[in-house]
């Protein structure tokens, strides 16, 4: 396939997810690596003006991701700096999904970057929550040392940075929990006692203070179990919605706008069955209990949708 074809594929891939064309990408990586790069610099740039059907950049930060392209940083970095301000849902859910493993990854070998990325102060919650989740994903993977994460996490605690927003310091006290708060426990019961978290989002501090008795390389290990790097960007695509079979159940075969389609004529009981159906398959990764509420609200899953998941069982 050309450059354009190529390129074409991601734009539109339908209904099938383009093996062939992220195979070409990942196989020539320094033909179409300058190419990906362009194309989210393009897509920071001209937000409101691009095709919202355009699927190139979600893929171009997937492939880039893959490939580990330290070189896409920056330009990624501006088009994550959009959320919340264009009209254009330009990331639906790759930020709460996949956004911390895409950081982690173009950004390794410059987390001082990431760090002074999350102090600007017109980010969105999901972004800045995004980057800390990056941060720390680096430091349980082996990838960066732990100490100046550790350094960056008290000087926000110390600085007093967001003043009484109790959802910025739930989510900050939330990445903490996340990388083991063994040293950060005094400037986290320094928020408990200003009042300002949110106990149903990251327990009280008691809590806090059990996970820091739990073994530290234990946690590691069960973090990176839970969150591993993202390697394979078609696997990583696979729960976008339009890889998805649809719901038969969507149309119903309705013609005559009825909402009842066929059923007084030919009710379910007299129809014929079907070959018998396949065994349910799990079609999207499992989100795991401590990871970012898909819904995009900030909060972990387990304190936000997982409860509206398991009431309508």
């Amino acid at each position: 396939m050309t450059t354009e074809e190529v390129l074409n594929q991601f734009r539109d891939p339908g209904n099938a997810i383009p093996y062939e064309a992220m195979i070409e990408v990942i196989a020539s990586p320094e033909e179409f690596v300058p190419v990906l790069i362009r194309e989210i610099e393009v897509a920071a740039e001209l937000a409101d003006k691009i095709d919202p059907d355009d699927c190139l950049p979600a893929f171009a930060l997937y492939l880039l991701a893959q490939l580990r392209e330290s070189r896409a940083l920056e330009p990624v970095l501006r088009y994550f700096a959009l959320d919340e301000k264009t009209e254009m849902d330009l990331f639906q859910d790759v930020i709460s999904t996949d956004g911390k493993d895409i950081l982690a990854a173009i950004g390794r070998d410059r987390p001082e970057r990431l760090r002074e990325y999350a102090l600007q102060p017109d980010l969105s919650l999901m972004v800045r929550t995004m980057v800390w989740d990056a941060l720390v994903c680096q430091v349980q993977r082996g990838e960066q040392p732990r100490e100046p994460l550790v350094a960056y996490f008290r000087e926000l605690f110390a600085s007093n940075a967001w003043l009484d927003d109790e959802e910025l310091w739930s989510l900050l006290i939330a990445a903490c929990l996340d990388l083991h708060p063994r040293e950060l426990l005094e400037p986290i019961r320094g928020i408990y006692e200003r009042d300002l978290v949110d106990t149903s989002f990251v327990g009280d501090f008691d809590t806090v203070e059990a996970e820091a008795a739990r073994d530290p390389e234990e946690w590691r290990r069960s973090f990176v179990e839970a969150h591993p790097p993202l390697t394979d960007a078609a696997e990583a695509i696979s729960w976008w919605s339009c890889f998805q079979p649809p719901d038969p159940f969507d149309d119903f075969g309705d013609d005559d706008g009825d909402g009842l389609g066929d059923i007084e004529s030919d009710p379910f009981y007299l129809q014929d069955p079907g070959p018998p159906g396949e065994p349910f398959q799990r079609t999207e990764p499992k989100i795991g209990r401590n990871d970012l509420c898909p819904c995009g609200s900030g909060k972990k899953y387990k304190k936000c949708c997982l409860h509206k998941q398991t009431e309508g069982q």
